[in-house]
C-alpha cells in the first residue's frame, strides 16, 4: 500500500493546490478532497481514488491561463540575462539564485503575485519542445508548490531553469534533465542501478524500459526513494497488483494534464 499511498497523497495535493490557485469557487474539488481524506480500509481507499479520478475526468475545469502582457513581459525581463565573457551567470547556481532573489523582491513589492509566476511557469512548461523535461514537470507537479528554503514555492526555481533552457541554454554545459529532477524531487538522489540519472531518464523516454516511467515518478515523489523503488520491484512478482498500480498512475497523470492545462 505504500506506493498507492504516495499516489493518493499526490492526488490530494494537486487538488488542494489547484483549488487554492485556480478553482476557489469549485465545490466539486473540495468534496473530492474530503472523500479522499476520509478514514477507510485499503480496498475502499482504492475505490475512492478511482471514483474521484472518474469524476475529475468527466468534469469541466477552466481557468484564465493568460496573464497581463505587461506582467509577462516584465517577468521575462527579469529572467533574461546578458552574458559577458566573465559573467558570473554562466554558473547555473548563480543564475538561479540571482533571478530567484529578483522575483522574490518584486513579489514582496506586490508588483506581481505567486499566481502570475505560477501561470507563467505553466506557460513555459507548455512551451517546451523537450518531452523529457515536460514529462518530469508532470510527474512532479505537486512539488512545484513545496516551499524552498527562502519560503517561496519551488515553481519560482522551475520557471527560471526552464526559461534558461529555452532561451539561453547555449551558455551552459549541464544535464538539464538532472538539474530539473533535483529541483523537483522531494529528496534528490541517483538511481543505483544506472551510472547516473540521465542514463535512466534516457531509458524511459526512448521507451527502452516501459516501467522506468513509473520508477521516476516514485523517485521524485518519495522521501524514501530507494525503499519505494525496492517496493516497486517486489510488486512485479504480483502481476495483477503491479498492473493495477501502473494503470492508476496513468489515469492520475491524465488528471494532472486536465487540472493544470498542461499540453501533451
Amino acid at each position: 500500500m505504500v506506493l498507492f499511498e504516495i499516489m493518493e497523497q499526490d492526488l490530494i495535493n494537486i487538488l488542494k493546490y489547484a483549488y487554492q490557485y485556480f478553482y476557489k469557487e469549485n465545490n466539486v474539488i473540495t468534496d473530492l478532497i474530503y472523500l479522499l481524506e476520509k478514514n477507510a480500509d485499503n480496498e475502499r481507499k482504492i475505490l475512492n481514488f478511482v471514483n474521484v479520478i472518474k469524476t475529475l475526468l468527466n468534469s469541466h475545469f477552466e481557468y484564465n491561463q493568460i496573464i497581463d502582457s505587461d506582467i509577462g513581459d516584465f517577468l521575462n525581463s527579469i529572467l533574461q540575462t546578458s552574458y559577458s565573457k566573465k559573467s558570473k551567470y554562466k554558473d547555473i547556481y548563480n543564475k538561479l539564485t540571482a533571478k530567484y532573489n529578483a522575483l522574490k523582491y518584486y513579489v514582496e513589492m506586490k508588483t506581481f503575485t505567486d499566481l502570475h509566476v505560477l501561470k507563467h511557469t505553466i506557460y513555459t512548461v507548455n512551451s517546451l519542445t523537450d518531452k523529457n523535461l515536460k514529462q518530469l514537470c508532470l510527474l512532479g507537479i505537486q512539488n512545484f508548490f513545496i516551499n524552498s528554503f527562502n519560503n517561496l514555492p519551488k515553481f519560482y526555481y522551475i520557471l527560471i531553469l526552464l526559461y534558461t533552457y529555452i532561451n539561453e541554454n547555449k551558455y551552459y554545459d549541464i544535464d538539464w534533465d538532472v538539474k530539473l529532477f533535483k529541483i523537483l524531487a522531494i529528496k534528490p538522489f541517483y538511481f543505483r542501478i544506472y551510472n547516473n540519472l540521465i542514463t535512466a531518464l534516457n531509458f524511459i523516454f526512448n521507451n527502452k524500459n516501459e516501467f522506468l516511467f513509473y520508477r521516476i515518478y516514485f523517485a521524485i515523489n518519495s522521501k524514501d526513494a530507494y525503499g519505494n523503488l525496492n517496493h516497486y520491484t517486489e510488486l512485479q512478482k504480483n502481476k495483477s497488483h503491479f498492473n493495477l498500480l501502473n494503470n492508476l498512475l496513468d489515469i492520475l497523470n491524465e488528471v494532472k494534464y486536465k487540472l493544470y492545462k498542461i499540453n501533451k
